[in-house]
């Protein structure tokens, strides 16, 4: 019994103590005790996204602020620090962006990459790479591009250029070791430049020497080609298939086409008469005019004959003739006979060979 009593004796001391007095709080306040013996409560009622944070005495309400922000239904919310936002670079675009001290991208954007490294710092290129990509283009020692300027390199070794045009082959100069060569292309001695134009294009590695006024020429049957110098035009009108001539009246045997140029033109006509043909003349021409015998001494010639030569063949030869064109044209064999009683035919041969 004695034991009882001192228990609640003893509940009556501590329980009290432990014990808080009914006070007044805020409603949906937060109570605050105020500790063992301290009469009431106080309260702490948050605003709408507010949280109760603990200081040196009772805590205190506050509004989250700086790089984030809360709801009140507990949704936490970074801060916006970059407007531009969306994907960066590429293949051919590098990123620049911005970090601030807490490690957020502040800034963002893109640009066309431009190397900075000097090429002299890449390595593997293979010798004389890396010197020949810091030159510029065009000069001496640099890259050539493909269709593009050599520019003017110290020296270019053609080991098997082909299909290289003459005509784009300008400002050609001869080697330091060769002689010297005045404005007409003769050299101090008087014999032609080293340098020689020959069929086919421009020869770069042998070298002809002539005396002054001789060109050298071929030593095989090679023929000149067309444009060139030696050049030769012809056509034939053969014996098995002569045309008939009309008493008195011009025919064309065979012609040619000539391109612009000068041309010297020789003929050579074949009169064919019957065993009675009774011949007055025989004319045969070059002539630049369709169905016209020429009146110029030199480029037509005749046979006067006036009399029954018998069956047979008179020649009629004409020495060459300069023909200049300046543009395309064509060269007659022209013939014409004066004859009665029977029949007469020709036919023949012209030439032409280009002389400038």
């Amino acid at each position: 019994m004695k034991r009882l009593l001192a228990a609640f004796a003893l509940f009556a001391v501590f329980g009290g103590a432990l014990a808080q007095n009914a006070g007044t709080v805020s409603n949906h306040a937060f109570a605050i005790g105020k500790g063992p013996g301290v009469t009431g409560y106080t309260s702490l009622l948050c605003g709408s996204g507010q949280i109760a944070i603990g200081s040196a005495t009772d805590p205190v309400c506050r509004t989250i602020s700086g790089d984030g922000a809360i709801s009140a239904a507990g949704v936490l919310s970074l801060a916006n620090v970059n407007a531009n936002v969306g994907s960066f670079g590429s293949t051919t675009q590098c990123v620049a962006f911005t970090v601030n001290a807490k490690g957020l991208i502040t800034a963002a954007s893109a640009a066309t990459c431009t190397p900075v490294v000097p090429i002299g710092s890449v390595t593997g290129l293979g010798t004389g790479i890396a010197s020949a990509l810091t030159l510029n283009v065009n000069s001496a020692g640099a890259p050539i591009l493909f269709n593009g300027n050599a520019g003017t390199p110290s020296a270019i070794v053609l080991t098997n250029a082909t299909n290289i045009p003459a005509a784009q082959l300008t400002g050609l100069t001869l080697a330091a070791n060769e002689p010297a060569h005045t404005g007409d292309m003769t050299n101090t001695a008087g014999s032609l430049a080293t340098s020689v134009l020959k069929t086919g294009g421009v020869n770069f590695g042998t070298y002809a020497t002539a005396t002054q006024g001789q060109l050298p020429g071929v030593t095989s049957n090679t023929a000149a080609s067309a444009g060139n110098i030696g050049e030769i035009v012809s056509a034939t009108l053969s014996g098995a298939s002569p045309i008939s001539l009309t008493s008195g009246v011009a025919a064309n045997v065979t012609s040619i086409p000539l391109t612009a140029g000068e041309w010297d033109v020789s003929i050579s006509a074949f009169f064919s008469t019957a065993a009675t043909t009774n011949v007055t003349y025989l004319y045969a021409s070059s002539s630049s005019t369709s169905l016209t015998l020429s009146s110029v001494p030199g480029q037509y010639n005749q046979a006067l004959f006036g009399y029954v030569p018998g069956a047979g063949v008179a020649t009629v030869n004409s020495n060459p003739y300069r023909f200049s064109l300046a543009a395309p044209g064509t060269a007659y064999l022209v013939a014409q006979s004066a004859f009665t009683v029977s029949t007469l035919t020709v036919f023949g041969y012209i030439r032409a060979t280009r002389v400038h």
